[in-house]
């Protein structure tokens, strides 16, 4: 994630390898690329600047077992993460 106006905390991402491909937690790609708020505060102003990603959500994000977790995590690849920062 080597782009300019992230937080520091990008580097504490939950990620998993998973269909040849990383898949990183939503809750911490939205945490890490908006300083402020909680994370369902963040995310509803997401979705209000683009509702279109709304729409796109089912083919993003995906429910998957992250190592160390009880529960699947909403995940997304690396370009899911980047659509989910174009707000």
């Amino acid at each position: 994630f080597p782009r300019s106006g992230m937080s520091p905390k990008m580097g504490t991402l939950r990620k998993v390898f998973h269909n040849n491909e990383w898949w990183f937690a939503v809750e911490d790609v939205v945490n890490g690329f908006m300083e402020s708020g909680n994370f369902q505060e963040k995310f509803q102003k997401i979705l209000a600047h683009d509702p279109m990603l709304e729409q796109e959500w089912g083919r993003i994000v995906a429910p998957i077992l992250i190592p160390g977790e009880k529960h699947p995590c909403d995940c997304v690849t690396l370009e899911g993460a980047f659509r989910i920062n174009e707000h």
